[in-house]
Order: C-alpha cells, then structure tokens, then sequence
C-alpha cells in the first residue's frame, strides 16, 4: 500500500485518490456517497456485496474482464453492462487497469455516463431489505404450505 501512495504522491492525485481498508457499514455507505468511481479486483469474483454497494451508490464501476475459463465473472458480464461499467483487462493487469484510470479522470462525461448506468442497473436489478425478505417469507410461506400434511 505504501508504494501505490507514494505513486499518487508522485502524480500529484494525494487530494483524488483515498485508500480505505474495511470500514463498517454506515462509513462504507457515506464513503460510496462520495465517490465518483469504484474499482473491484476481487480475485474471487467482482459481484460481490461491495460491488453491488456501489452500484446502489450510483458509481461508475471498474471491473477486471470475467474469466470464463474459471469460470469467474460471466454472470458479472450478464447483470452489469457496458454502460455501467468499465471492464479493464485480466484482474492483474495494473497498467490496463491504470490507463482506465486515467481515462476516466480526463473525462466526467464519460464517468457520468457510467453513474447514469449503474443506477439503471440498480433500479432494474436491486432491492430493499425489506422487500427481499418480505419476498423470501412468502417463498417460505408458500413452500411450507405446500408441504402441509392432508
């Protein structure tokens, strides 16, 4: 971590660039508020709750490209498209990764754009606690009724 700093250090991006280890869930939230871009490189897969977190924060979204020798990703492709996230390159591709970075810094539009489209992706594909559970109480409802003895 030391040296990624020091490289933001260097580029003179100290005031653009935060490195955040694990926050709790309130700080998490207020942190996503106030980002413009999100960057995954989760080596177990990138739609995780961190991701989806961020989509529901309205941020443009960077995502290594799936594995789908692994497979790895694919349903990733499938729920986020294109205009809602960028896709850089093999997960350990710093520079690709790197140079999506930098494109996206000289272009808001671009960077809104992607915004624009994660919060399509969240208004069509996430929902509430409440909801979900409400949802999964009459799953379990109509299940446990099926099953009643005659």
């Amino acid at each position: 971590m030391t040296r990624l700093k020091q490289r933001v250090a260097a580029a003179g991006a100290v005031g653009r660039v935060a490195f955040r280890g694990s926050l709790p869930h309130a700080e998490a939230l207020q942190a996503y508020a106030l980002a413009d871009v999100y960057v995954s490189i989760n080596e177990m897969g990138n739609l995780s709750n961190a991701t989806l977190e961020a989509i529901a924060a309205g941020c443009a979204i960077i995502l290594p490209q799936s594995r789908p020798e692994r497979p790895c990703d694919t349903t990733t492709d499938r729920l986020i498209p294109p205009d809602a996230a960028v896709r850089y390159g093999p997960i350990d591709d710093h520079t690709a990764l790197a140079r999506s970075l930098e494109v996206l810094a000289r272009d808001p539009g671009r960077v809104e754009a992607l915004r624009l489209g994660s919060r399509r992706v969240a208004s069509g594909l996430l929902e509430t606690w409440p909801t979900r559970i409400a949802r999964e109480w009459r799953l379990l409802d109509d299940l446990a009724t099926s099953r009643r003895p005659a």
